[in-house]
């Protein structure tokens, strides 16, 4: 069976190339092991957890080190590789050739991609195709992890001693938290603290890229069943230490707009 030849096209660093895959049949094969093995399912879960869906390999190789200490290079080439080659056998309509059309770009099937800055050859951004974001949010996917966060544990400590580095024990209640919700908060609101306007990259550089604290204006643990938030409304995008101000009384949480308002009359009284 011939396969319908499809090229990459560039311009302006970014690669374009029809791919019609539609949720549904990205939701067959996400449910099908042999199309998306462990590995495969591994890489996509690091992308979407990131904000907009996207980064370079490099930026997931650094955020997961720990995982691929033998590795120098960047492993996900070769996963998307090996899980593009089985998309394109199971759905036996296209196969996608590369700008010189002769290499199979597997790249930019589960991928958009562009250079993130093309004029000096910088690195390759990933993002998950919408579809495919689409059909992982109908599966929820990547939605049964549980996040324990400090200010919303309910715990009980058995010691007596004050002495430092005892092993003591702690029994929590864990609230599960959506990512999808996390990153349409970070899309409404942006990467700057709602509160102070604090920005994590532009004090600590590429270490704080894409980074900050989803602030749940009333917490989950005050509910007895579960929510649906709006992330414009129901979500705040704070630094680390507004979100510790915000839940430093132990009676209630305050507003953005309290410890807003706390900030200005300390800064007054500074003066």
């Amino acid at each position: 069976m011939t396969l319908e030849q499809r090229q990459v096209q560039y311009h302006d660093g970014e690669y374009f190339v029809e791919i019609d895959i539609t949720v549904d049949e990205w939701k067959a094969m996400l449910k099908d092991e042999t199309i998306f093995n462990d590995s495969s399912l591994e890489m996509i879960r690091k992308w979407y957890l990131q904000v907009g869906y996207q980064a370079t390999s490099g930026e997931i190789l650094r955020l997961y080190k720990d995982e691929y200490p033998d590795h120098k290079g960047t492993p996900f080439n070769g996963i998307v590789k090996g899980l593009s080659h089985r998309i394109v056998k199971y759905l036996k309509r296209f196969e996608v050739f590369g700008t010189n059309g002769q290499y199979r770009a597997y790249y930019i099937i589960p991928f958009e991609c562009w250079h993130d800055n093309y004029k000096t050859s910088g690195a390759i951004v990933w993002k998950l195709r919408k579809e495919l974001v689409w059909a992982i949010d109908e599966l929820s996917l990547f939605e049964d992890a549980s996040i324990s966060i400090n200010e919303e544990l309910e715990s009980m400590v058995f010691t007596e001693s004050k002495a430092e580095g005892q092993k003591i024990q702690y029994y929590t209640t864990q609230y599960e938290r959506s990512q999808k919700n996390r990153n349409a908060a970070i899309q409404i609101h942006g990467l700057s603290c709602c509160v102070c306007g604090f920005n994590f990259e532009d004090t600590y550089g590429e270490l704080g890229k894409n980074y900050i604290e989803v602030h749940h204006n009333k917490p989950l643990h005050s509910n007895d069943e579960e929510i649906i938030p709006d992330p414009e409304s129901d979500l705040d995008c704070v630094c680390a230490n507004c979100h510790r101000m915000m839940h430093r009384k132990k009676d209630r949480v305050l507003s953005m707009i309290e410890l807003k308002i706390m900030m200005s009359e300390a800064r007054k009284r500074m003066r």
